[in-house]
């Protein structure tokens, strides 16, 4: 291509050179380079170019031993080539394929979401189901992961299910704790958070009873409940079943419980028919003889039939529930030298104090 005054702008080496709005398009060896209005290379070595309305164009070209494709306007690549699949997804946006997973892309070439397992088409709400690290959502146009469930709680709070995950909001909208947790739910004054077969004691009081999701399993050989829990188990001792059970609830129409005991040290979850918040609010403290969290040393004394006793160094006989044994059995007690007691909280109705186990010295 010459100017008027013989002056080359475009090398005489293209079998053709094709005229567009804004750009040119040289054609040699079955190839396409790019120009722009002032005869600048723009892009070169296009395998094929096909309109992309309403942005402009999209091209394919080799990117290491693969044929992909970008998106340009008016000959300006807006994106590498490097897409395996580019097709129109909203009034302003594009749906593609990079390296097997699912991006959204904007008009301009800004890629919106990315590394989605899949995102499918809008429905006619202008919604999409996704799937994002093995977790299942929806998005709306804009992208905007949406609420898939949500339980309201008391004062004005709210557990929301998003992407598989669950958070707390309050009424207004404004998160308390963000959705990454597979459960959550509330103890005495703090929350729980469970990811995985781990958990955490969240800094965060709600003032409000949160139920966890669980699904019975079966009753181990010490008659403990086991429930799923999201992707782990948690247990319901003897005593909480039989308040269940004062309740009416059978194992199998437990759906939502609450929790009872947390040791994160010890990974240990209990569970509870009713909240723990308000068993507290309906007791009467008439323990005061032994405070909470206070702790004894002492040794095994003797076995009774729903627990053990022992003696602690000052004298006094501890009375220890067998569901409140954690990891030790009682054979481990009777020939341990000396067992460390924590107490937890108090039976109103048989007017017991309660403890567990912090350790044992073989």
């Amino acid at each position: 291509m010459i100017t008027f005054d013989g002056e080359i702008r475009i090398a005489f080496e293209y079998e053709l050179i094709t005229p567009h709005t804004g750009w040119y398009e040289g054609t040699k060896d079955g190839l396409h380079d790019l120009f722009d209005n002032n005869y600048t290379l723009l892009n070169a070595g296009i395998r094929r170019i096909e309109k992309f309305n309403p942005i402009g164009n999209k091209y394919v070209k080799e990117t290491d031993g693969a044929l992909l494709w970008g998106i340009m306007k008016k000959g300006v690549p807006l994106t590498p080539a490097c897409y395996s699949q580019l097709e129109i997804w909203s009034s302003d946006k594009i749906i593609a394929m990079r390296n097997g997973l699912y991006c959204i892309v904007d008009f301009q070439g800004n890629e919106i979401l990315s590394n989605y397992d899949y995102i499918s088409e809008l429905n006619a709400d202008n919604i999409a189901n996704v799937k994002c690290d093995g977790c299942n959502g929806f998005i709306d146009s804009n992208c905007k992961s949406l609420k898939e469930k949500s339980r309201r709680l008391d004062n004005g709070m709210e557990k929301f299910l998003q992407m598989d995950k669950w958070g707390i909001e309050r009424e207004d909208g404004s998160i308390v704790v963000p959705g990454k947790y597979d459960e959550i739910g509330s103890y005495k004054d703090r929350l729980v958070g469970v990811s995985g077969v781990s958990f955490s004691i969240i800094d965060e009081n709600i003032d409000a009873d949160c139920p966890v999701k669980v699904e019975y399993i079966s009753r181990n050989d010490r008659k403990m409940l086991i429930f799923k829990l999201g992707k782990r188990e948690a247990l319901m001792n003897l005593r909480q079943q039989n308040k269940a059970r004062n309740l009416g609830l059978q194992p199998q129409n437990m759906k939502e419980l609450y929790f009872s005991f947390v040791n994160v040290e010890r990974s240990l979850l209990y569970l509870s028919a009713v909240p723990v918040r308000g068993e507290k609010q309906q007791i009467k403290i008439e323990d005061k003889d032994i405070p909470f969290g206070t702790i004894y040393t002492g040794r095994f004394l003797y076995k009774k039939k729903d627990g053990v006793i022992i003696r602690a160094l000052n004298g006094i006989k501890i009375f220890l529930h067998s569901s409140n044994l954690g990891k030790y059995t009682v054979e481990e007690l009777e020939k341990s030298k000396s067992i460390t007691l924590k107490k937890i909280g108090y039976d109103q109705f048989y007017k017991k104090h309660i403890w567990e186990i912090i350790s044992i010295l073989s």
